[in-house]
Parts: C-alpha cells; sequence; structure tokens
C-alpha cells in the first residue's frame, strides 16, 4: 500500500510539472506568442507580463461567413520591476484596443489564436496570444 502511495505521488508530480508553461524573454519590436498562462520576461528589468485570461471570443468563426469580424478580449497582468501589478484588457477585431501604455513602453496585441468554430465553446487553454513591446 506504502508504494501505491509513493507512486501515485510521483505520477501526480510528474503530470502537475508537464502542465507547467516555460517562461519567455522578450525583445524590443519583436511579436512572440504567449500561451495561457506564460509568462515573459520584458527587457531591461521592467518587470513581466503573464496572458491571464480569455475574457471574451466573439468573433467570427472560421468556418462561417459574417458581416463583422466580431471581437476577442483578452487580459494580461504586467508586474512591474517593484513588484506592483496592473491587470488591463486588450481587444482585437471590430472594438480594437490593441495597445496599452505602462510605464515607459507599450504592449501591443498582434493576435488572438485560435479563431473561433461554429458550435464549440472556447477552451481558455488552447489559447494564445502574438504581442509585440516598444519602447517610447
Amino acid at each position: 500500500m506504502r508504494y501505491r502511495l509513493l507512486w501515485l505521488g510521483l505520477f501526480f508530480a510528474a503530470a502537475c510539472a508537464g502542465q507547467a508553461t516555460q517562461q519567455m524573454t522578450i525583445s524590443w519590436n519583436e511579436p512572440i506568442t504567449l500561451s495561457h498562462k506564460q509568462e515573459a520576461v520584458l527587457p531591461d528589468n521592467l518587470g513581466m507580463i503573464v496572458f491571464e485570461e480569455l475574457v471574451k471570443d466573439h468573433r467570427c468563426p472560421i468556418d462561417a461567413q459574417c458581416l463583422t469580424q466580431g471581437t476577442a478580449t483578452i487580459a494580461v497582468t504586467y508586474t512591474g520591476a517593484d513588484k506592483t501589478a496592473e491587470k488591463v484588457e486588450l481587444s482585437v477585431g471590430d472594438n480594437a484596443d490593441l495597445v496599452h501604455t505602462f510605464d515607459g513602453f507599450n504592449l501591443e496585441l498582434l493576435d488572438v489564436k485560435p479563431l473561433p468554430k461554429s458550435g464549440e465553446s472556447p477552451v481558455e487553454r488552447n489559447y494564445s496570444i502574438v504581442i509585440r513591446l516598444i519602447s517610447k
């Protein structure tokens, strides 16, 4: 029985480790793709950006024809070098809100992936965002 519990504990630890996302480093003016909950370290010791959540995805499904493209909204958290955190929402599409200004730089949302499919609910963990850091 003791060995079964040890084996289950090791299996659970390995499964949890497989779910961790790698931390990335962002360069100025270079697009990067972040997966859901992935962290990106900013240059010049400015802090970190995390793709926190898919707020909504009301874009035209990839397998449909629409009159408008719709809107996808995501939330990112910026944690500065001083450890203060700010959560902001950015959007692509019809109601685009693509750029947010932080201390010393702009964060631009370039894309939200994947496009939705008709009849399927969005699965947040399958989403990624393409962002670019622009110095002021």
